[in-house]
């Protein structure tokens, strides 16, 4: 895939705007006009994955498999991802990955994959009690339902809408990841599925089984789940379904 066909020239309106001198072109995949009508479902005419593992993710974090299955068709999982695409729309997320910054009631907007020094900088500023125009973007607001990894008490909430086939997404995984434990119980991430079903098919099948694995097995599972679908697609719908 041509890389600069996905690096849109995004006008950026967050403090991170403010404060580093120049405009930064951050990764991300661009939101085109696509039916929701195979949200959940598994494509199975999309070209596998070149990894070779032992047996599926969901058995290598020890989950019950007839359980994980029957989760996998169920009507209310394929509902909750729909439900937070519908969100990132609203939001107005417009590529992937697409964030949130939410302080208080102040939010701000953190489109593609931001460099760490770009993050640290907004961050720093909050801490250090610098203070912004409110953008009022209309999403969610972060709910018991939600999925942290870090202090659901933080005062930095990092709402990120993702697809788990986007390269630019699993690179910024990482990036969250480093966030997060530098910024000890100062910052949350909460993930939000955005799967872009025109360039990525086999992205609503992984969320669904994303959220199996938080169903059947809480908070840390989720994440444990997540980390290793990451960790081991190789994006671009490289990834074998078959190893869910």
């Amino acid at each position: 895939m041509d890389n600069t066909e996905n690096k849109p020239n995004f006008t950026l309106n967050t403090p991170t705007a403010i404060i580093v001198a120049g405009l930064i072109i951050a990764g991300a995949i661009v939101l085109t006009n696509t039916p929701s009508s195979t949200r959940g479902k598994i494509i199975g005419a999309v070209a596998g994955s070149e990894i070779d593992l032992e047996k599926p993710i969901h058995k290598l974090l020890g989950l019950n498999s007839n359980e994980f299955k029957k989760c996998l068709e169920s009507e209310e999982i394929a509902e909750r991802v729909e439900t937070q695409y519908q969100d990132g729309v609203r939001a107005g997320v417009e590529g992937t990955p697409g964030s949130v910054v939410i302080v208080g009631e102040n939010t701000y907007s953190l489109p593609g994959a931001q460099p760490i020094e770009n993050i640290r900088t907004l961050i720093d500023g909050v801490l250090a009690g610098q203070t912004w125009p409110n953008e009022n973007i209309n999403v969610a607001p972060v709910g018991q339902d939600d999925y942290i990894f870090g202090n659901p008490e933080a005062e930095i909430k990092i709402v990120e809408f993702s697809d788990l086939e986007c390269p630019f997404c699993k690179s910024f995984h990482v990036t969250l990841h480093q966030v997060v434990q530098e910024y000890d119980g100062k910052v949350a991430w909460i993930y939000r599925h955005f799967p872009i079903d025109s360039r990525h098919p086999k992205a609503d099948a992984e969320a669904v089984a994303v959220e199996c694995a938080g169903k059947l097995g809480g908070n840390e599972m989720f994440w444990k789940y997540i980390d290793k679908l990451f960790e081991v697609t190789p994006s671009n719908n490289g990834f074998d379904l078959k190893f869910l």
